[in-house]
């Protein structure tokens, strides 16, 4: 198992429609809006590292209004 966090920056109105979409996969943990340098923060949990790959570059990237993340993978 893997988990990984994924730290976003959205555009100004979008945060809430993409924590409410996040929501609904399968691989999201946890999914909050936050303040400060990102505005949504996620955990995910995935059986390998190229799972994680798919899903921020289709899955996260796929939302409208989803800028730049940055994701940590958990050891």
């Amino acid at each position: 198992m893997v988990q990984a966090y994924v730290l976003m920056t959205c555009e100004t109105g979008s945060i809430q429609g993409i924590v409410d979409e996040m929501e609904n996969f399968d691989e999201v943990v946890e999914v909050t809006a936050v303040t400060g340098d990102y505005d949504v923060i996620s955990k995910l949990e995935v059986d390998e590292v190229d799972e994680l790959l798919k899903i921020v570059a289709g899955k996260i990237h796929g939302l409208p209004g989803v800028g730049d993340t940055t994701t940590c993978i958990s050891t």
